[in-house]
């Protein structure tokens, strides 16, 4: 799945925008398409996109959209220890931003779904008003 989102952004020059769940695995997985897998580290990461940016859902987004933290799950204890190895990771500790965003998912305890925007919204919220709001102001990571 990697291999087109490369060539998007290196052939055709489109940028790359990730949207993913916000919990550590979907840190994790924003972070391989931008940084490249742990496990081609010893090597160069010949299908990252370092040019990637986090789109969201970010954790400072939760409180702006008023996701109550009743509708989210707690961290599992997988999810704690997949922060604390994200943030063992170099590119995460360089990155303030990063490190930022990650410190609030740990903080509120719990992780929330891309459909959580969408929930108790109009329809069309997320693609109509979320998505290009971010894109505009150019809220990401």
């Amino acid at each position: 799945p990697r291999q087109p989102v490369y060539m998007l952004a290196t052939q055709m020059g489109l940028p790359i925008m990730i949207m993913t769940d916000c919990d550590p695995y979907g840190v994790d997985i924003c972070m391989m398409y931008k940084y490249g897998s742990l496990a081609m580290a010893w090597a160069a990461e010949p299908l990252a996109v370092p040019t990637s940016v986090w789109l969201g859902l970010l954790p400072s987004d939760i409180s702006r959209l008023d996701i109550k933290a009743s509708s989210m799950k707690p961290h599992s204890a997988q999810d704690c220890k997949k922060m604390v190895d994200l943030n063992n990771r170099q590119y995460v500790r360089e990155d303030m931003r990063l490190s930022g965003e990650l410190e609030i998912l740990w903080e509120m305890g719990r992780k929330a779904e891309i459909q959580q925007v969408v929930e108790e919204r109009e329809r069309g919220f997320l693609a109509m008003e979320f998505l290009p709001r971010k894109i505009a102001e150019c809220c990401w990571i």
